[in-house]
């Protein structure tokens, strides 16, 4: 064998194999950059990226194309990573140990390839959450100190029964599927982060039909996926299911002409109820500020027979009964939210009554 199996030397390789993958990280990343700004499909790619990494807790403001372009050359450097250490492990996984010499030795350096690579990942993604100046001139996307501590629990594993279990117990079926789990953890986060950016999409009011359609065509994808390969009581699988439901119900209702017209006129008094800009470039915006001005100094009103005022009140009661926020500032909302929790407790009142 041309890997010793001692502690020492597995770790040697490690190291190794983490400098290795740094180098490669460093001379490949601006390659894949180059070569995808000179596709077609870029731009949308980014736009995409940009909603993945929003939904993962970057801040806005560092996601311009820069880091979205980073940001996904890393991704993909990470897939071919692990694509090359799932290859070298199956002769092993699926002749046995005992095959070939030359299968185990592609078990040990796909297992400590991908140690190495989870080695200079941690250093990376460090460099990246607390030296950003530094992140920035290696040409890495900046890591929100939110994930760090994600980041760090799911390199844990391979920290911990690499080297050991490759010292010790390398010939044991058992480690080979566990090995290979390594790698099947980092799919289950592929189909994450593929639910992640299709609850962008259908979470963003802005999102187009073409954006909500497309929600519901990744859900659908990745829930067969899911069941087939994690099962359908995997609670990953159950949550893709509950996400693929709530898009079909957002598809359904925007589908729903009526339905949309509500939601835009909802958009649109959130935003005047918000905006303080006397010059704001919209001109619903002014529409709306001059009806909510209306309903405020109007002396007619609804029970004198005001059609304006009537159709501000009904806006007012339908975002009421959509509302959570605490303080909103939608004129009346408080008010209504308060009558309408009022007027639902009365009814339950009166039902127990009733019963009894």
């Amino acid at each position: 064998m041309i890997i010793e199996r001692d502690t020492s030397t597995l770790w040697a390789w490690a190291a190794a194999l983490a400098v290795v993958s740094g180098l490669f990280t460093i001379v490949v990343q601006p390659l894949v950059e180059r070569w995808g700004l000179r596709q077609k499909w870029m731009p949308r790619c980014l736009e995409l990226q940009r909603h993945v990494s929003i939904g993962m807790g970057t801040p806005k403001d560092w996601c311009d194309d820069e880091h979205c372009l980073r940001a996904w050359a890393g991704g993909i450097l990470a897939f071919m990573f692990h694509a090359t250490c799932g290859s070298l492990m199956l002769p092993v996984v699926i002749y046995g140990w005992g095959a070939s010499e030359t299968y185990q030795d592609m078990f040990l350096f796909g297992s400590l390839l991908d140690l190495g690579w989870d080695l200079f990942s941690q250093i990376q993604v460090y460099v990246a959450t607390f030296h950003g100046d530094v992140s920035d001139r290696w040409g890495w996307a900046r890591c929100p100190r939110g994930l760090f501590p994600f980041i760090v629990m799911h390199h844990a594993l391979a920290y911990i029964i690499v080297v050991p279990m490759d010292n010790k117990y390398a010939h044991l079926p058992d480690y080979h599927q566990v090995c290979l789990s390594l790698l099947g953890a980092a799919a289950c986060a592929t189909i994450k982060m593929r639910c992640l950016f299709a609850r962008a999409l259908y979470e963003n009011e802005c999102a187009t039909l073409d954006h909500l359609r497309e929600a519901v065509t990744t859900l659908e994808d990745a829930e067969r996926i899911a069941r087939r390969v994690l099962g359908g009581a995997h609670p990953l699988t159950i949550k893709i299911g509950r996400d693929l439901r709530k898009s079909r119900a957002t598809l359904r209702a925007r589908e729903d002409p009526r339905a949309e017209s509500i939601r835009l006129h909802m958009r649109l008094l959130k935003h005047a109820s918000a905006c303080r800009d006397a010059n704001c470039p919209s001109a619903n915006c002014r529409k709306m500020k001059d009806l909510m001005r209306h309903g405020a100094t109007c002396t007619t009103r609804v029970q004198g027979g005001c059609a304006i005022c009537r159709r501000i009140w009904a806006l007012l009661q339908i975002h009421a009964r959509q509302c959570t926020r605490g303080s909103c500032p939608v004129p009346k909302c408080a008010s209504l939210k308060a009558q309408l929790a009022q007027m639902q407790h009365q009814g339950a009142e009166g039902e127990t009554t009733t019963a009894s």
